[in-house]
């Protein structure tokens, strides 16, 4: 949670952070919330035996290392 506070809303590529619930032994984690996940994705292109376009993988792969290199500014 400290990370999330710490990220805020500096960055395109990671999900927004709005803040955390803590109800009897829970903590809830809100965000925003997605049209899909990659997951999901995956699961279905596979079973329609489609590979994912390269195009599709070099954004995902853009996306990712952007927001890691957006947190480790932070360190």
């Amino acid at each position: 949670l400290e990370v999330a506070h710490k990220i805020g809303d500096g960055c395109p590529y990671l999900l927004k952070f709005y803040g955390a619930l803590h109800a009897e032994s829970h903590i809830w984690i809100l965000t925003e919330l997605m049209d899909t996940s990659l997951d999901r994705y995956y699961t279905k292109s596979f079973a329609m035996n489609l590979p994912p376009p390269e195009l599709f993988i070099s954004k995902v792969a853009f996306a990712v290392l952007s927001g890691l290199e957006y947190m480790r500014s932070l360190k």
